[in-house]
């Protein structure tokens, strides 16, 4: 048997990935890891809670939430379940929104420019108190000093539905009361 004679091969190149490469990747996996846990944790009952509070005291009112769940896909949005928005006490309906479900699409990109932009916000089963009188309405939430401005809301709503709804609409100022069944 005749001896092989040796074979040269080219060496293997090196398999390890460079660090900047590394580095971005990981960095990349943390922001997804952060993704997860702060959706995980908004649509748990601490951090539907949390929510509760921030928007009843930045409201002035008292809001309460069933379930929240994050919606993923194009247009992404947000499902809102027995969501309950006070009214002030002067007010005759108590509350201003009290709705079994609320499903809102958002626009991805006027987000970065700090606007809400609904596509689509569909009520279900709800009952909506709106009330006007002559320096005060329903749905102004909070007093604004006399000196303030008055701004653009930051947040516009292209669409509403309402399935199996009840509208109220009082207002003083021009004596009308108009329900919708």
């Amino acid at each position: 048997m005749a001896a092989c004679p040796a074979i040269r091969t080219k060496p293997l190149p090196n398999p390890r990935i460079s660090r900047p490469l590394a580095n971005a990747l990981g960095v990349a996996a943390l922001l997804v890891l952060l993704v997860i846990g702060a959706v995980v944790w908004i649509e748990s009952e601490s951090g539907e809670r949390f929510i509760e509070r921030r928007a009843s005291a930045a409201s002035g009112r008292e809001i309460t939430i069933g379930n929240l769940d994050l919606k993923f896909g194009f247009p992404p949005g947000v499902r809102v379940s027995e969501l309950r928005i006070g009214n002030p006490s002067w007010a005759k309906t108590s509350h201003l929104v009290d709705t079994q479900l609320i499903d809102a699409r958002v626009k991805l990109l006027p987000l970065f420019k700090g606007l809400v932009f609904f596509e689509e916000l569909t009520l279900v089963q709800a009952r909506v108190g709106l009330e006007r009188e002559e320096k005060r309405n329903t749905w102004t939430f909070r007093d604004k000093p006399d000196d303030e401005e008055d701004k653009p809301l930051p947040f516009i709503v292209k669409r509403i539905n309402i399935d199996r709804g009840f509208v109220v609409f009082r207002g003083t100022t021009l004596a009308t009361n108009l329900e919708i069944d």
